[in-house]
């Protein structure tokens, strides 16, 4: 999916070139021939064409990268989370909770959840219980981390208050009602990431914990900051030859 998002800014950029072309083409032709004002008329609309075309371009190709990166990142995290949750035993998890020592079984599921996290270059990966009604205060079962990374991994009943309102709606929804539910955070403290949120189920349907899956987005924020700065220069240097044109057809039908 990236590289599709790369092949649109290609083609995009080769559409560019083409206009550029014909955008300077004319302005050559007004700067060296003296030809009637009606066709430099149609010359400098011309111009003006090409830069609305292109701005066009620039606004489709930049919709498509950056949606491509999104749904690209949220459909891995989600598949991440909704694998992660067939490896969980629910039923254990109020055993695991009050006694908080690990079994063998415990374990084993913590080596698969944590090979997730390797495997699919994950922040982390969470289980967890959370309080109503407000939703702040969280109990984790499950918390593998990064290796190396910056996050720490909370033992097994570990417990903190965490108050984000984001966090805290997300959370509700998953416990209220069920939901699957993709939060894209953008330049914060932590960082710019895209997290996934599950509903686990108890074998009574009961909704009990939430697993979640969190996943770097930094490359995708690099990448449609430098696609900005390229559509920037760009622009600039068509409403620079535009104006150039005008400036030529005005000076002439003056003369």
């Amino acid at each position: 999916m990236i590289h599709s998002g790369e092949h649109l800014i290609f083609k995009g950029a080769c559409n560019i070139q083409r206009i550029d072309f014909f955008c300077f083409y004319g302005y050559f032709i007004i700067m060296k021939r003296r030809i009637p004002v009606i066709t430099k008329k149609v010359l400098a609309f011309i111009s003006l064409s090409g830069f609305v075309l292109c701005t066009l371009i620039f606004a489709a190709a930049y919709w498509s990268f950056s949606r491509l990166f999104k749904n690209q990142y949220a459909s891995t995290v989600q598949s991440v989370a909704a694998a992660a949750r067939e490896c969980l035993n629910p039923d254990d998890f109020t055993s695991y909770i009050l006694q908080k020592t690990p079994d063998e079984k415990y374990m084993n599921v913590k080596a698969i959840l944590q090979d997730f996290v390797d495997k699919f270059d994950l922040n982390l990966l969470y289980v967890s219980s959370v309080e109503p009604p407000d939703y702040t205060h969280i109990t984790y079962i499950y918390n593998p981390v990064k290796k190396g990374g910056k996050w720490k991994e909370f033992p097994i009943g570990y417990e903190e208050n965490y108050i984000e309102s984001n966090y805290n709606n997300s959370t509700r929804r998953v416990f209220e009602q069920g939901e699957t539910v993709v939060r894209h955070t953008i330049k914060t403290r932590s960082g710019s990431h895209i997290t996934a949120q599950l509903p686990v189920y108890d074998s009574n349907g009961n909704v009990v914990a939430v697993v979640g899956t969190q996943k770097d987005i930094q490359e995708f924020v690099k990448a449609r900051r430098s696609y900005t700065i390229f559509v920037v220069a760009m622009e600039l240097c068509f409403s620079r030859l535009h104006s150039q044109s005008c400036l030529v057809v005005h000076s002439t039908q003056c003369s």
